[in-house]
């Protein structure tokens, strides 16, 4: 459903206990597909504690490394 929202780009991963873990993961695949580059600017969504049931609750704004 998230392709249905204008400049969003939903990325299916492994599921990850570590938010830290799966940020760094998320980052990695964003760069390989090119979508972001170093010093981009992006928006990460997640459901913390990650792994439960529930929803999203995190709001994460990062800048590529």
């Amino acid at each position: 459903r998230m392709t249905l929202y204008r400049n969003v780009r939903p990325l299916l991963m492994e599921a990850s206990a570590d938010r830290d873990t799966a940020l760094a993961e998320a980052e990695d695949q964003l760069k390989k597909r090119g979508i972001v580059h170093s010093g981009d600017v992006y928006a990460i969504t997640v459901g913390e504690p990650m792994g439960q049931p529930g929803g999203t609750n995190t709001l994460k704004i990062c800048r590529a490394g």
